[in-house]
């Protein structure tokens, strides 16, 4: 199960629609290459929100989500969290 409840493998609706589709779970190719995939990506956010969803938990994913790297979800999470303590 991942964080979100789901069942490892799962596909949400939006993820047919994904630039990487069909490279499902998209890892060949450098963080930038990746990156360039998402630029366009018609359902970028909806990734992006999965991928600062669902914590990275292995140490050697370097998979983009959305067009964030595994860094920048575990540093827009920590200021989500921030922010949560603020509120």
């Amino acid at each position: 199960m991942t964080a979100l409840g789901l069942s490892l493998g799962t596909r949400l609706p939006w993820m047919a629609e994904a630039a990487c589709a069909g490279r499902w779970y998209f890892t060949e190719g450098t963080i930038a290459e990746q990156k360039a995939v998402c630029r366009g990506c018609p359902v970028r956010n909806a990734c992006a929100e999965f991928g600062l969803e669902e914590p990275t938990t292995d140490k050697t994913d370097t998979t983009v989500w959305g067009g964030l790297s595994p860094e920048e979800r575990r540093e827009l999470r920590r200021q989500r969290r921030r922010l949560q303590v603020i509120r």
